[in-house]
């Protein structure tokens, strides 16, 4: 094959690289703690606890969204509530105790309002920030590097 074709191919190989470089450096993915979440019911007003490690709490502050997907309303069929992060408090154990408020009550994402059972469990994703996908991709490589 003639040089030129190859010269302009390697150059567009390399000009797609750097875009496929440039977009994932624009383009954020949101940070999520996970963590079990049991519902409860004080004074006619449901809110979320949960029992956090000391190293995931230090990525939750008050006032970040949380979804809460419940384990007895399969959420692809009802949907999710939606809270916020209420408090963070210290328990005499090496956990925390994080309360969620849930400003809609047990209305989900679909519009569905859920009855109240008592203790209900769930799994909350807190949102604790944004990363662009390249460094979520290559973060641990660099550290490995170093």
């Amino acid at each position: 094959p003639p040089h030129w074709l190859i010269r302009s191919g390697i150059t567009l190989f390399f000009i797609f690289l750097l875009v496929l470089f440039w977009i994932s450096s624009v383009i954020k993915y949101p940070e999520i703690v996970k963590v079990e979440v049991t519902l409860i019911s004080e004074n006619h007003e449901v809110f979320g606890y949960s029992y956090i490690s000391i190293l995931e709490v230090n990525k939750i502050e008050e006032g970040q969204d949380v979804n809460i997907k419940l384990d007895t309303h399969p959420f692809s069929e009802y949907g999710i509530l939606k809270g916020t992060v209420r408090s963070i408090s210290n328990t005499s154990k090496a956990q925390y105790i994080v309360k969620y408020d849930l400003p809609d009550g047990l209305k989900t994402s679909y519009g569905e309002e859920i009855n109240y059972l008592p203790k209900m469990k769930g799994q909350a994703q807190v949102f604790t920030g944004e990363v662009p996908i390249f460094d979520r991709i290559f973060k641990n490589s660099f550290k490995k590097i170093r």
